[in-house]
């Protein structure tokens, strides 16, 4: 299946959410193959979809009547598939919030956006922001319980806001890794793992699953097992520093 096709498919599915492509690209080389068709593709996708979503209040509905589905998301997430737009991306989902302060999927697309150009503080806000107003936002919840145990603070309601995507969006592999990350960093090893495992288990693609299960695994004392997950890892990414790292203490 053509490369483009994957990530189609795993966002449909719910197997990664929107915010993980964003990121990825926004950090992808500019002669990376999928970078390249993606922006294309972007240039394609983003004016007609922006002037369909204007102009086609059914399809507004649909979006916002469930501002926690990845799959509305994955909707959206094809305006920004072209990196280069991303400002203009934003600006546009921010005029879209403050027409409509109900319009939870303009904001949280104008947060992600944010996240993925590294603004922590800003994107923190937002998603703050988010969830105090609507506590049903998953994606928003994830994303920030993702930046609390980045952070290394809040780590209780990290762990509630995270949770709380679990309900809504049972299964995602991101979710599951965000759970995970907070155990790992409450230093509870034996919990990251299950979490980390599942995400795996969806998405065994993911190198950055394959590393966080590594360290839980690592922490928790089994070397063995954590070694054969950090060179899963580097099979993967074979450049991923922080996994060579890893493997050379193990």
């Amino acid at each position: 299946m053509p490369p483009l096709m994957r990530v189609a498919v795993s966002i449909r599915t719910g197997n990664i959410l929107p915010s993980d492509i964003l990121r990825r690209l926004n950090s992808s080389s500019r002669k990376n193959k999928l970078y390249f068709g993606f922006r294309e593709l972007g240039r394609v996708v983003r004016t007609i979809f922006l002037l369909r979503y204007l102009s086609d209040a059914e399809l507004r509905r649909t979006i916002q009547a469930d501002p926690g589905s990845t799959r509305a998301y994955g909707m959206l997430a094809s305006v920004l598939l072209n990196a280069g737009k991303l400002d203009a991306a934003r600006l546009e989902f921010d005029q879209l919030a403050q027409r409509d302060s109900k319009n939870v999927a303009a904001q949280t697309m104008a947060a992600m956006i944010v996240h993925s150009q590294n603004n922590t503080v800003d994107a923190k806000k937002r998603y703050e922001s988010i969830v105090n107003a609507d506590p049903t936002a998953a994606v928003a919840a994830n994303n920030l319980a993702w930046i609390y145990a980045e952070e290394g603070q809040k780590l209780d309601e990290a762990l509630r806001l995270a949770q709380g995507a679990a309900s809504r969006l049972p299964g995602n592999p991101e979710v599951n890794d965000t759970i995970g990350w907070i155990y790992y960093k409450k230093e509870l090893p034996a919990l990251a793992i299950p979490a980390f495992e599942q995400s795996v288990e969806k998405d065994p693609a993911n190198a950055s699953y394959h590393y966080h299960l590594a360290l839980a695994l690592s922490k928790s004392g089994d070397a063995t097992r954590a070694r054969a997950a950090v060179q899963q890892a580097l099979k993967l990414k074979p450049d991923y520093v922080e996994a060579q790292k890893l493997l050379s203490t193990l």
